[in-house]
């Protein structure tokens, strides 16, 4: 209700520290032992202010060791806690980029000299968050030419303009218009009839990717997919539409 968090990022020795340190409750030191352990909870009354079951730390604690790195805590009751993570480093001589191997592994290597996208499949990718498009845009862009945009007018605009050889679509826009409004929208342009287009989206219910593909998409990545499943899946609906043509 009152006070404040601080994110910062800190180098100590070979290792990148993540920490966020809060000016709220604190916990006891007799409960600090257990903090990690899953359904570990200082306050388990039913019905208490303070949401949450105990696994969100339990849970961090996990992927943090296999990262190889380490989770710390201090905490004074009353006054506040600071928590932190700690990766270690790992050296690159020279600056390199990312790329994706035929397996889907992340490889680093040198961007090869005189590279065209111009050779490239060419994709659209339309999703409404900052971070996915960040994303989205740093795994496809060394094997495709990518134009990204997130929201349904930028997208109707660039299929217009352009053609693309598959469309990655985010079904939730946060606007008026869906997903699934767009795709039956670039449906009805005639050389979108045989592009494939891909549903991304956070609904994962069952049903939900027969209900996406019933409604005309050639393909479904449920939130979130892994590297491979995200290449797979555009090999997959790309080659089934080559092979529909032919």
């Amino acid at each position: 209700e009152s006070g404040k968090v601080t994110v910062r990022v800190e180098y100590e020795g070979r290792q990148l520290g993540i920490r966020v340190v809060d000016t709220g409750i604190g916990m006891a030191k007799s409960f600090q032992n257990s903090l990690f352990d899953e359904f570990a909870q200082e306050d388990p009354a039913f019905g208490r202010v303070k949401p949450g079951v105990g696994l969100g730390l339990a849970i961090t604690k996990r992927l943090v060791t296999m990262m190889d790195g380490e989770i710390r805590v201090e905490s004074q009751q009353n006054v506040g806690t600071d928590f932190g993570v700690f990766f270690p480093l790992i050296n690159q001589p020279e600056p390199e980029v990312p790329s994706v191997g035929s397996d889907g592994a992340m490889q680093a290597v040198q961007p090869p000299a005189g590279a065209e996208s111009s050779s490239m499949d060419r994709l659209l990718v339309v999703e409404d968050q900052e971070v996915g498009r960040v994303l989205l845009t740093k795994l496809l862009s060394k094997k495709y030419d990518v134009d990204v945009v997130g929201n349904s007018r930028d997208a109707l605009e660039c299929a217009t303009n352009n053609s693309y050889n598959a469309v990655l679509m985010d079904i939730n826009l946060g606007e008026d218009r869906t997903g699934v409004d767009v795709m039956k929208i670039l449906r009805d342009m005639p050389i979108y009839q045989d592009i494939p287009i891909i549903a991304i989206t956070a609904y994962a219910l069952p049903g939900d990717k027969e209900r996406l593909l019933a409604a005309g998409f050639d393909g479904y990545l449920g939130k979130p997919f892994t590297r491979g499943e995200l290449f797979s899946t555009l090999e997959h609906v790309t080659s089934v539409r080559r092979m529909a043509r032919t």
